[in-house]
């Protein structure tokens, strides 16, 4: 998908947390910045918005991967607090890239 958002001239950008979503499986293909991290997803997307300020009055396809939610959900069930606080995070995290997508 990223390739073809280069072909239109976009920029591209992806943020993931890893697992399936991950390099080595060239899912980096195409993107002219991948930020990966083995830990949560927010130090990437805090890094995407400082890259949105560079970048953001040009066309831009953004893809990002929240993986804490399927993970905490296998590892800890999906009624238990571990899930329950890795939704609220994503939510939030959500809500943070749409607010600053506005504010472009």
């Amino acid at each position: 998908m990223a390739e073809f958002f280069q072909a239109q001239g976009y920029l591209t950008h992806a943020v993931t947390e890893g697992g399936m979503v991950h390099a080595q499986f060239g899912f980096a293909q195409g993107f002219d910045y991948y930020f990966q991290s083995a830990r949560h997803v927010d130090h990437g997307v805090e890094k995407s918005f400082e890259w949105m300020d560079e970048h953001g009055d040009k066309p831009f396809f953004f893809f990002v991967h929240f993986a804490e939610v399927d993970h905490s959900g296998h590892r800890h069930g999906e009624n238990s607090k571990e899930y329950n606080d890795a939704l609220i995070s994503n939510d939030a995290w959500t809500g943070k890239i749409l607010a600053k997508l506005e504010e472009l």
